[in-house]
Parts: structure tokens; sequence; C-alpha cells
């Protein structure tokens, strides 16, 4: 129950920090306004937004930087699940066993099937699964994407990247 409680807080928390964050943006941009109109009511020039400001030059190297952090996030998320699994395997408790027991009781399982769920038990195992760390490849397949879109970018010449 505390758990749920915990969570709960965490996101009405989450929450109220976003819409704080978004009426701030809303207030600087409510007050960039009216300072535009004033200075137009006055007959005055404008100054410059900074969404105006010229950007840095594209360059393929943003794609290196990209890739990269997606290749070693999907690496580092790969290696954490197969380590979480590898940890938290442990054969099924007796509790679980006798309550499948019930279960395939009360579902009208024969005598056998219940004896083949017993022998069949013992091999099974509580935990996360290691396939579970094939989540990892994702992130790490984006990235690789990255890293061979920024070294087919490296081998054009510069006319045909502007074009």
């Amino acid at each position: 129950m505390n758990e749920a409680i915990v969570l709960i807080v965490m996101m009405v928390c989450a929450l109220a920090f976003l819409a704080l964050l978004l009426s701030l943006r809303h207030r600087i941009s409510v007050l960039r306004h009216q300072e535009r109109m004033q200075v137009i009511e006055r007959g005055g020039v404008l100054p410059a937004m900074d969404d105006e400001k010229p950007k840095a030059p594209w360059s393929p190297r943003v794609y290196l930087l990209r890739g990269m952090m997606w290749l070693y996030t999907g690496i580092a998320i790969a290696i954490m699940l197969v380590a979480i699994s590898l940890t938290s395997q442990r054969p099924l408790s007796m509790s679980s066993k006798v309550w499948q027991v019930r279960n395939l009781r009360y579902n009208g399982a024969t005598e056998q099937q219940i004896q083949q769920y017993m022998h069949d038990a013992d091999k099974e195992n509580e935990g996360l699964p290691l396939g579970a760390a094939t989540v990892g490849l994702i992130p790490a397949g984006v990235g690789l994407a990255y890293l061979m879109y920024y070294r087919k970018e490296k081998q054009l010449p510069s006319e045909e990247r502007e074009s």
C-alpha cells in the first residue's frame, strides 16, 4: 500500500512540475508579446527575437554524437538487464507451487497433469527472464543507424550535402 502512495505522490509532483514549467513558458511569451506590442504602438524598431538568431552551421558530427549516445545507452541497458536477470533468478517458492496445484485442481486438471506440472516446476525459475535484455537492442540499433548515417555523410562531398 505504501508503494502505491509513493508512486501517486511522485506522479502528482511530476505533473505539478510540468504544469509549472508550461505556465512559466506561457507567461514569458505573453510578456514578450506585450513588449513587442508596446514598441509597435510607439513606432519603435522591434528588437530581434531570440528564436531569430542564426544557428550554428550544420555538421555531420552531430550524428556521430547522437549515434554514440544511443549505442552506448543501449549497451548499458542490455548489460544492466542481463545482470538483473542473472541475480534475480531463483527457484519457484513452495507457496507458488501449492497455489498453482490448487488452481490446476480447481480448473479440473487430472493427477497426471498435476504430477507433470510438479516435475516441470522444479526446472522453472522466478525473476526477470534473460530475454528481457534484448530491450537494449532498440536504442543500440538507433545508435548504429546514426553512426552509419554519419559515415555515409562524411564520405559525401560538401557540395552534395548542402543540396
